[in-house]
């Protein structure tokens, strides 16, 4: 893991277990880690760092240093729109390029990613939306599942008439289908149009960069927070001994 500062204690128990408190003094940014420290050698920033392939076949490559100049002009972007430290931002995106670099420009500059299962309609946006205080939602218009075109602006729409705290709608033109334009949108392309580099926000290692939530089943959904050194480490944790990757 990366450290832009080293923590002086792994865990402080002083207040008990249930406030267990890990890595004092350390400070990070998980982009750093994810993203950052592998343009420093010259043959592992020009290797894939992201692939995808659509349902349509279509398939992309970004290295990692194309990935990482990719996230900083849009992380500039949010910045100058407005998005700070601490700001919840949620995403309602399909599985595409753009859904990974929103993260990671969102956690960036030290703002927090609220994630949204895109098959969930509006109802479910709107509560999660609400929950979180969320001052920017990224969407696309939408995304193709099974050969149908399926609406993610139209969703954004019905929930944002009762989201008082969303101040912008980012949207991503991926699927080319029509949706009504609103005063609070904003096109992902502008956002991409700015300087390829920003340095990362320093955090400390409890501050938070997601908030996901529950599923709701058995209520309300509830939010679960992870945290810039705590989710990179459990990540590990699972592929070491989940999956057994050497």
């Amino acid at each position: 893991y990366q450290w832009m500062k080293p923590y002086t204690e792994v865990l402080d128990l002083e207040n008990g277990t249930p406030f267990a408190q890990w890595y004092n003094g350390g400070t990070c940014n998980v982009v750093e880690s994810a993203l950052s420290r592998w343009l420093a050698d010259e043959e592992t920033r020009i290797q894939p760092a992201l692939q995808y392939e659509g349902e349509n076949g279509t398939s992309k490559s970004f290295t990692y240093e194309e990935l990482d100049s990719w996230v900083s002009r849009v992380a500039n972007g949010l910045k100058h729109v407005g998005i700070e430290k601490g700001d919840r931002v949620t995403i309602y995106m399909p599985m595409i390029p753009e859904t990974v670099v929103a993260m990671l420009a969102v956690m960036k500059i030290g703002a927090i990613i609220s994630p949204i299962f895109s098959g969930f309609a509006s109802d479910a946006v709107m509560t999660r939306v609400q929950a979180a205080g969320s001052k920017m939602i990224i969407t696309a218009d939408g995304f193709s599942r099974r050969g149908k075109i399926v609406s993610l602006k139209d969703e954004v729409d019905k929930a944002c008439e009762h989201c008082p705290t969303v101040e912008k709608v980012v949207i991503v033109r991926h699927a080319g289908n029509d949706f009504t334009p609103h005063n609070y949108d904003f096109s992902w392309s502008t956002l991409e149009k700015e300087k390829p580099f920003i340095h990362a926000e320093e955090m400390q290692s409890d501050d938070p960069l997601m908030l996901i939530y529950t599923s709701g089943t058995t209520g309300k959904p509830k939010g679960t927070v992870h945290t810039h050194a705590g989710f990179p480490l459990k990540a590990a944790f699972d592929a070491g001994f989940g999956m057994n990757i050497k």
